[in-house]
């Protein structure tokens, strides 16, 4: 994937339909670091105060994020080659986006996830 520009001026991720989706999603997802985890915890533990769950799955590749008041509108975030995270929001209609870099996924979680 080549980068972004920003998105809105200011935004480092992009909506993208779910076939786009699909095309990226069939490349290898990537472990997650140390440090990426611990910006994505805190950043969420500072902003909405344990409004909302994480989990991560098994082998660190795939994280979900769970408002504590519903089961729907989970979010589903996968890291693939060269820092692009993948995004789906599961609601009432689906949304999938790209991020580029942990800025950009930190962008869209404070913008339009959470």
């Amino acid at each position: 994937m080549k980068h972004l520009k920003p998105f809105n001026e200011n935004y480092y991720y992009q909506l993208i339909s779910r076939e786009e989706w699909h095309k990226y999603n069939s490349d290898e997802r990537i472990v997650f670091n140390k440090r990426e985890i611990e910006t994505v915890e805190r950043f969420i533990q500072e902003n909405h105060m344990g409004e909302v769950t994480i989990e991560w799955n098994e082998d660190h590749t795939q994280l979900t994020l769970s408002p504590n008041y519903a089961y729907i509108n989970r979010t589903y975030i996968e890291k693939y080659d060269d820092e692009w995270y993948l995004v789906w929001i599961s609601r009432e209609k689906n949304e999938y986006y790209k991020c580029d870099q942990l800025e950009g996924l930190i962008d869209l979680i404070g913008q339009i996830i959470i």
